[in-house]
């Protein structure tokens, strides 16, 4: 099941005795468990029914087969809920209770694996028990491209719409923090009196410039616009933008280019499929394809790995320039 499905049935009231939830994104975790703390156990059982676990407290697992194979005290259900269940001392214990769990309990338990160790995490017998006969759910960290749509869907579930543009602002100053992603959009609901959230609120309410962010500056680098590129880098300096987020914004832009160069079919729908960029960039990367060669983006390849090693303090010549952005600037559109 996947995580909309596994929030459905739980809001249905229809449960799994054991849910699995492990991976590298706390958010959709931290939603499951949510739903289930407040589905399973009514609100005046919950005292003696639902129990929240942390294994650095100290477990004891025969106490806690115990518990799991007792009926509620008050009401139909009890939720025991494990808390970086991965520093349990031995889960394999619980497999004769996993082949055979108490229909009244839901037992969930919450591992934060990252992905080195999610292969073997699959190879063991109790995660295969658990998978084949009741729900295990891998969370997974959403990438870059997958961001700007996923914030427009939870707008949309939060009764409101917003621009294209919105999307992509809030999700480059954020990044894919789904948890501070999510608290922004939620400020913004609360203190706006219209349903449609637009650059000018994010600006005012978030602290996000409409005209000086990397977007904006990979926007005026595709036109080849200097003044205005050198503008947005002084602005996103002075207010301690990350070097490294702005690097990193101009090499996807240069490295998707050179994908681009290399395609027979440059067509909106295939460039967007091929670049995994959403169509709505499909204009800016076709304008910067006209503006920057495949052997121009190789070059400022080059610039942009020095420029990394300079915000590192790693100058690669006698000639290091402090202000080695604003340089680089200058190279990606003179040199």
């Amino acid at each position: 099941m996947n995580y909309s499905q596994i929030i459905n049935s739980i809001t249905q009231k229809s449960f799994s005795p054991i849910y699995l939830l492990y991976g590298d994104e706390p958010y959709f975790i931290k939603k499951i468990c949510d739903a289930l703390q407040k589905n399973v156990v009514e609100e005046e059982s919950k005292t003696f029914d639902e129990k929240i676990l942390y294994p650095e407290k100290g477990i004891d697992m025969n106490s806690l087969l115990c518990d799991l194979k007792s009926y509620p005290i008050t009401g139909q259900s009890q939720l025991f809920i494990i808390k970086n269940a991965e520093n349990l001392r031995d889960l394999s214990r619980l497999e004769t209770y996993f082949l055979s769990p108490q229909i009244s309990t839901v037992l969930v338990l919450c591992l934060h694996k990252d992905w080195r160790s999610i292969k073997t995490l699959k190879t063991k017998k109790w995660f295969k028990i658990i998978n084949e006969k009741f729900i295990a759910f891998e969370s997974k960290k959403l990438f870059e491209n997958q961001m700007p749509n996923w914030i427009s869907n939870y707008i949309k579930e939060k009764g409101y719409t917003s621009a294209f543009k919105v999307n992509t602002m809030l999700s480059e100053f954020l990044g894919n923090d789904l948890e501070k992603i999510t608290n922004e959009i939620d400020k913004l609901t609360i203190v706006l009196t219209k349903k449609n959230i637009d650059e000018f609120d994010v600006e005012k309410h978030v602290g996000i410039s409409r005209d000086f962010n990397s977007f904006e500056l990979q926007n005026s680098l595709a036109l080849k616009d200097y003044q205005k590129s050198l503008r947005i880098i002084n602005y996103l300096l002075k207010n301690n933008h990350p070097v490294v987020l702005i690097i990193s914004s101009l090499y996807t832009l240069f490295s998707k280019l050179l994908v681009l160069h290399s395609l027979k079919d440059k067509s909106k729908g295939i460039v967007s499929s091929k670049l995994k960029i959403n169509p709505y960039f499909f204009s800016m990367y076709n304008a910067a394809s006209l503006n920057y060669s495949f052997q121009k983006c190789t070059q400022i390849i080059n610039f942009l790995k020095e420029a990394d090693l300079a915000s590192k303090g790693i100058p690669i010549s006698n000639n290091f320039n402090p202000k080695f952005l604003q340089q680089l600037i200058f190279r990606i559109i003179h040199e």
